[in-house]
């Protein structure tokens, strides 16, 4: 057994009885060897076709971004049936009930300890072979959900900034790898985990990932651990690569921050007078500020700093997914750990006003793809409230009310883990 497999088996067992699959009887102890084995096996999977670098460096890509986006939303897609998952316990929670305890020394695990908010449910109700229930969705109600309705900003937001870095990466950036000009290619879409761009040149290969704050990406660096998507779409990848072919994190904040530039010199109240101009910019969302004096000029300007490294590791992860048992394989997602001595600032992305137009486009899009009707049924399910106080109407709405839960049990929300919005294709793989 060489390393790498060992520690994938170790990472499945303790994952495995962070979920409580612990049990010494025959349904638990069966469903610990099926996915340690179907995880191992993963290991050793490549994929079906090789990459096609001269068809890609043939491939057209927008050059601005209200056209890439669309591009992006017309390219995402399903590979298989999606389901709708609901945690019986806590609705749309999805947690793991119990979390490891280590030993201070040398971190090895010692045992596990049930979470406070999980204490007072029984073993039984914690069994997720049954705590979870998993129901088909259309694709029509998954798209609506990603697109529309998902109060994960990570979610709405994937699709729209894996467009705009493809969009301004293609055009101005070389390859942060061979350094070669024009020779990144977009190959995302929700069929292609892990290499949402790729390098015509090297094959460098590039995943994009959002996170809520430039805060939150510097701690997302400091703790190294950074959910990732489908495992076994990475081990796909990996094992079809060439060994000297890098394979990079993107990471980038979902909220813009502030570059400097032409800085001469700050007294005390210039300091203020630029924390006050920030404040303006982040109310008003000012592209471009100078603030000039005595002693002072500073141009801000609002960026989104994109942060690269190199994928150093991936390990296994099980979610309330891997429970699911319409799916004929074991679906594990990833964590993911980066080699930190490569971190780099790889380049601003500038925002441009075009992206307070992008919900447009994708009410555009989803009516061509599926129907305006189809629009409007789900717009009126999700978003129109009546606000007609004719009493009579009401008493009409009530009478209808079971017709209408009915419905609902058809369009339970999606669940898409943060940061991974291409997570719900890649789980149909």
């Amino acid at each position: 057994m060489d390393d790498l497999e060992k520690k994938v088996r170790h990472e499945l067992l303790h994952s495995l009885y962070e979920w409580g699959v612990n049990g010494s009887h025959s349904e638990h102890v069966k469903f610990r060897r099926k996915v340690i084995e179907e995880g191992v096996a993963y290991l050793s999977k490549k994929s079906d076709e090789a990459i096609n670098y001269q068809a890609l460096k043939r491939e057209k890509f927008p050059k601005n971004c209200s056209d890439a986006y669309e591009h992006v939303l017309r390219n995402d897609n399903v590979c298989g049936q999606v389901y709708t998952s609901r945690d019986k316990l806590n609705g749309n929670c999805y947690l793991q009930p119990y979390y490891r305890l280590r030993w201070r020394t040398s971190g090895e695990v010692k045992g596990y300890k049930l979470k406070a908010e999980y204490q007072g449910f029984s073993p039984e109700q914690l069994d997720p072979l049954y705590r979870f229930q998993f129901n088909p969705i259309a694709e029509e109600d998954l798209f609506f959900e990603r697109w529309f309705v998902c109060d994960n900003d990570a979610a709405c937001d994937g699709v729209l900034f894996e467009a705009v870095v493809a969009c301004h990466a293609l055009k101005s950036e070389p390859c942060y790898n061979c350094k070669f000009q024009k020779a990144l290619r977009w190959n995302g879409g929700g069929s292609a985990s892990w290499q949402d761009m790729i390098c015509t040149n090297c094959g460098a290969t590039y995943e994009i990932k959002t996170k809520a704050s430039a805060e939150k990406v510097e701690s997302t660096l400091e703790r190294n651990k950074i959910p990732g998507g489908s495992f076994s779409s990475w081990c796909k990848m990996k094992n079809s690569k060439e060994p000297d072919q890098k394979m990079y994190l993107v990471l980038l904040p979902r909220f813009s921050t502030f570059n400097r530039h032409n800085e001469k010199g700050e007294n005390i109240i210039c300091k203020l007078i630029n924390q006050f101009i920030v404040y303006y910019i982040a109310c008003f969302n000012s592209l471009e500020v100078v603030i000039q004096g005595t002693n002072i000029m500073v141009v801000y300007v609002a960026v989104f700093p994109i942060t690269i490294a190199e994928i150093a590791n991936v390990m296994p992860v099980i979610y309330h997914a891997t429970f699911n048992p319409n799916y004929q394989s074991i679906r594990l997602r990833s964590s993911v750990s980066l080699k930190l001595s490569t971190k780099a600032k790889w380049f601003n992305l500038p925002v441009t006003g075009q992206m307070g137009e992008m919900g447009q486009i994708a009410v555009r899009v989803f009516k061509q793809r599926f129907s305006e009707q189809t629009y409007n049924r789900l717009d009126d399910f999700y978003f129109c409230s009546d606000s007609s106080d004719d009493n009579e109407e009401k008493d009409e709405q009530a009478e209808t009310a079971d017709d209408v839960n009915g419905i609902a049990t058809e369009l339970e929300p999606v669940e898409v883990v943060p940061d991974d919005w291409e997570d719900m294709a890649s789980d149909s793989d």
